[in-house]
């Protein structure tokens, strides 16, 4: 991880905040993958909710073409290509730019639920001040009286 992330990790300040990724190379490839997965890698050690593409992928039969939506077929996030010879009007290509459209319209409306479910208050199980068990989860406290077994 990141030297300069620490206090972040270990104050917990991104928890349970909304991540999502994006990357774009000169290549068809350009090790795309690998930067979403770190994205993603990264969001997890800060205990993030990863956005996916949630898109099918595109260019995937002789039908398909270079102009078809997700083209690269990420699911992770949004994957884009850019010629190296060409400029920012002219690459990433219409599909890429309108793939990365739709990304950001996903990432709103999850965002826009997500607000509206912390309207509602926390179960205590889940507020911070809550002490974690060895494995890091939130301790829910147990109610234990005599005599409470059920006979069958």
């Amino acid at each position: 991880m990141e030297e300069s992330l620490r206090p972040q990790f270990l104050e917990r300040r991104w928890q349970d905040k909304l991540a999502a990724g994006f990357t774009n190379s000169a290549g068809m490839s350009g090790d795309k993958l690998c930067t979403l997965q770190q994205l993603a890698g990264f969001a997890a050690q800060h205990g993030m909710i990863w956005i996916s593409l949630g898109q099918l992928p595109g260019w995937q039969s002789s039908n398909g073409t270079a102009a078809d939506l997700n083209r690269l077929a990420s699911f992770l996030g949004v994957m884009a290509q850019s010629n190296s010879d060409q400029g920012p009007d002219q690459a990433p290509p219409e599909k890429d730019r309108r793939t990365g459209e739709l990304f950001g319209r996903r990432i709103a409306l999850i965002t826009h639920s997500w607000a509206a479910t912390l309207d509602h208050a926390k179960p205590a199980s889940l507020t911070a001040d809550t002490p974690a068990s060895a494995n890091g989860l939130p301790r829910r406290p147990v109610a234990r009286t005599r005599g409470s077994r059920k006979r069958r």
